[in-house]
């Protein structure tokens, strides 16, 4: 999403799902009252270290980034998409920024790109790629695309620029015919459920599941499993959610806004609403000037973090517990 395009036409209320009801329930449809983030820390909250520099995006052709996920079989490479308007293609990188690899996704489109996850698929033991075409940069839509393509090899030295094939399409509705914006993409390791989280200018988050086995043939409808509702602290953007990422071995949901991020801890065989449902843990993010992107690393020891730009920094914060 680009901040100064939805400042631009908030008033107009364009493809916007504050615009369809007075309340939040209302606009998603649903007798349940949002949940507030109160975020604490403490006991069983991770030690996060502060922000490191890992490096610079290299690749000139990214120039918004809107999404990241750590590689779990393939440490450290870093997989990162540009937003709308740009080609659909998945970049591999190096947390110093060196570029690996560019996979141009064969007969897809970007139409608004806003997230990317890794998670199980179809064929068991391999990871694979979904990436969020779920923004309303370009058209309010009541279908949202999420793209799957398994995994690729990625070349340890060398900047191949390479077609992807292979890739499925899975379309996605709101309950009620609803239009939302959504830049927040996991997919639970546990059983292969998706998740989507929608994005408000006033906070109001929904918390969206598509069941595995995913279909690639039909349009399903997304269930409302959470509402939740980010606090707005007064700094441009805090309560708008931008990105979010699931440990690898699901232990631990992070969440982020603009100028905030929450880290919900997940106990062994507990549903993600429930996980969500309890007070998260506040963990730091670098000032960055339009940060839309956040991914766990493969072995949980911390988080990365990119902002939108060309040649931006790439940001890891270390988390012991």
């Amino acid at each position: 999403m680009r901040l100064g395009w939805f400042f631009g036409v908030f008033g107009l209320c364009v493809g916007c799902s504050q615009c369809q009801g007075e309340s939040p329930s209302e606009r998603h449809a649903t007798s349940q009252a949002p949940l507030m983030i109160a975020s604490r820390e403490g006991d069983g909250c991770p030690r996060v270290t502060p922000a490191k520099r890992t490096g610079t995006v290299g690749n000139a052709h990214v120039i918004e980034a809107s999404g990241l996920v750590a590689s779990r079989k393939q440490p450290p490479v870093l997989w990162i998409h540009n937003d709308s308007g740009n080609e659909a293609v998945l970049y591999a990188v190096r947390p110093d920024g060196e570029s690996l690899a560019s996979y141009h996704l064969s007969g897809c489109e970007c139409v608004d790109w806003e997230d990317i996850a890794i998670g199980p698929g179809p064929r068991p033991d391999t990871d694979y790629l979904y990436i969020a075409d779920s923004g309303t940069n370009s058209q309010a839509r009541e279908v949202i695309t999420i793209y799957r393509v398994a995994e690729p090899k990625v070349p340890e030295h060398h900047n191949e620029d390479v077609s992807l094939e292979g890739v499925e399409t899975i379309r996605l509705s709101y309950p009620g015919h609803l239009v939302h914006d959504a830049e927040t993409l996991f997919i639970d390791p546990a059983d292969g459920d998706l998740y989507i989280v929608t994005k408000s200018a006033l906070g109001d988050s929904g918390v969206y599941r598509a069941k595995a086995p995913l279909d690639t043939n039909l349009t399903e409808q997304l269930e409302l499993v959470k509402l939740l509702q980010f606090p707005d602290t007064g700094a441009r953007g805090a309560p708008r959610s931008t990105a979010g990422d699931i440990a690898a071995d699901g232990s631990a949901i992070l969440l982020k806004t603009y100028t905030q991020a929450f880290w919900f801890p997940r106990e062994k065989g507990e549903a993600v609403a429930d996980a969500l449902s309890k007070p998260p843990c506040a963990v730091p993010l670098a000032t960055e000037p339009q940060g839309e992107a956040i991914g766990i690393a493969a072995d949980g020891s911390g988080y990365y973090t990119v902002s939108e730009g060309e040649h931006q920094p790439i940001y890891f914060f270390g988390i012991t517990q």
